[in-house]
């Protein structure tokens, strides 16, 4: 099993930019996990940026934000929709849906994991290798971990699923391989 970072191809593709400064201010698109539901009263509506850049499948809206646009929005709406909120997002001529993974899957070593440590705060800053419990690796094909709110992580099997369908727009990371297909651990009486 393979774990990966999913990051937008802002190089090669367009991307989305929030129309409202205001917005843009705001915590509205700090996706850490939980609903924006409620605060996302009617659909977004944004800006492309690198317009002269290829429209991908799968988009940035910042922070790594994803929406989910034409194919890639018929293909994988209603296995995401069992565990994300799909947010409506409007640019010229074209519609989409912002992906908000709901809730936090408590799957990284963290004591294993090598951690960034801030040299004066002493505190973790950022994974620089990440451990997995695989047996606690979620079965959906996006997650999150509380350790990082704001990335999005996939396994295989989304990897797998962008390959076969073509899916362009996101690039994914490898940033855990599992060292083995152990089962995982038992207590012990």
């Amino acid at each position: 099993m393979t774990i990966y970072r999913i990051e937008p191809d802002v190089d090669n593709y367009c991307s989305l930019l929030l129309a409202d400064p205001v917005m843009s201010a705001s915590s509205l698109m700090a996706f850490d996990g939980t609903s924006r539901a409620d605060q996302w009263d009617q659909p977004m509506t944004t800006v492309v940026d690198n317009a002269d850049a290829p429209l991908p499948d799968i988009l940035d809206i910042g922070a790594g934000n994803l929406v989910l646009h034409g194919r890639a929005s018929k293909l994988i709406r209603d296995e995401l929709a069992c565990y994300c909120e799909l947010l409506p997002v409007f640019w010229p001529e074209n519609r989409g849906e912002v992906v908000n993974v709901l809730g936090l899957s408590d799957c990284l070593d963290a004591e294993s994991s090598k951690w960034v440590i801030g040299a004066q705060s002493g505190k973790r800053i950022r994974i620089e290798k990440y451990e997995f419990l695989k047996h606690k690796v979620p079965e959906r094909i996006v997650f999150k971990i509380p350790e990082r709110r704001f990335e999005t992580f996939c396994t295989d099997r989304f990897a797998e699923f962008l390959k076969v369908h073509n899916l362009r727009g996101i690039n994914l990371v490898p940033v855990w391989i599992s060292s083995s297909d152990s089962p995982p651990p038992t207590a012990r009486d």
